[in-house]
């Protein structure tokens, strides 16, 4: 996933070019990235995405992920992550468990 995050063209997602990016957004990337869990981080306000290897499976059959929004990526249940993430955006630390999704 490395080579895949460090060719893809950043520059057309509201990220902007890697260049540019603040120096929080690359160590978290480079973290995930070295990470053998499965992780990803969802970015500013339009939720753009990055994920590593071992978050694949949990995307299923949605293999064009990268760089897009968590909101698109999820689409079909949004209504119920959608306020999560708007809470973790804002700074809310959120706890949920056993928290059933049904997707599609």
């Amino acid at each position: 996933m490395r080579e895949r995050v460090d060719a893809f063209d950043w520059s057309t997602t509201p990220l902007g070019a890697r260049d540019n990016w603040p120096s929080e957004l690359e160590a978290v990337v480079r973290q995930i990235l070295d990470s053998r869990f499965p992780k990803a981080i969802v970015w500013g306000p339009s939720f753009t995405t990055i994920y590593n290897d071992a978050f694949v499976p949990i995307l299923g059959d949605k293999h064009v992920a990268l760089g897009r929004s968590f909101a698109d990526i999820w689409s079909e249940i949004w209504g119920e992550i959608g306020p999560i993430a708007a809470r973790a955006y804002a700074g809310e630390a959120t706890y949920i468990e056993d928290f059933p999704l049904i997707i599609d």
